[in-house]
């Protein structure tokens, strides 16, 4: 869905963060549903000079980003699209991935369209989910639309001895109404069960490790 909505939109350039061990399998799928429109490109040196090409899919891990090199070169860009695969490794607020990709002054800042991709949105509670729907869905939110507002009405924020605690959960089901109405598209396996094919094998290709002797 995120590769034929690069193509409808037309995008001259996107950029797809990933776990590592899906970097392939983002570009054979960026490959098999553009027809040839969008040409991939996996990244796999943090000292790599990435190429500037029309129509192209940039694609890396989480820790790349992490590069100083790479995320300056990722910053003096304009990202038409930005994908956050497996976004839930962004719900830390505090993590430098979270802050060099959903911050304020990271690469949101430079993505007209962000579209963050996971099955887990919420692995613990209802503020793992602040830094993607702080992003992506703060209007939808109101009038729960800041920090402040948003942990007292779903995270039972509270003055503990500590400091302020917001481990705690409350008016979920409104929360995912808010979220599956109007920000998040599911797919449910009873709703696409029977639209999927027939089972199917593939070759992964696996980037290899450093050399080990043998005994």
């Amino acid at each position: 869905q995120a590769v034929a909505s690069m193509v409808k939109l037309g995008a001259t350039r996107s950029l797809v963060i990933c776990p590592a061990a899906t970097r392939y399998s983002w570009a054979d799928e960026v490959t098999r549903w553009s027809d040839g429109k969008l040409k991939p490109h996996v990244v796999l040196k943090t000292t790599e000079w990435l190429p500037d090409e029309s129509r192209l899919v940039i694609i890396m891990s989480y820790n790349t980003v992490l590069s100083p090199m790479i995320h300056r070169q990722l910053m003096e860009r304009r990202w038409p699209v930005l994908v956050v695969d497996e976004i839930h490794f962004c719900s830390n607020p505090k993590s430098k991935r979270t802050k060099l990709i959903l911050g304020a002054k990271g690469l949101v800042s430079q993505s007209v369209y962000v579209w963050g991709l996971t099955g887990t949105p919420m692995t613990n509670r209802p503020i793992d989910l602040w830094p993607m729907l702080a992003v992506m869905a703060k209007a939808d939110l109101a009038p729960y639309d800041n920090w402040f507002k948003y942990t007292g009405r779903y995270c039972q924020r509270y003055n503990a001895p500590w400091g302020i605690d917001v481990s705690g959960a409350a008016n979920v089901e409104e929360l995912g109404e808010k979220m599956f109405r109007r920000v998040a598209l599911r797919r449910c396996k009873e709703d696409v069960l029977p639209e999927l094919p027939a089972r199917a094998y593939r070759f992964v290709t696996l980037e290899p490790k450093k050399r080990t002797s043998r005994r």
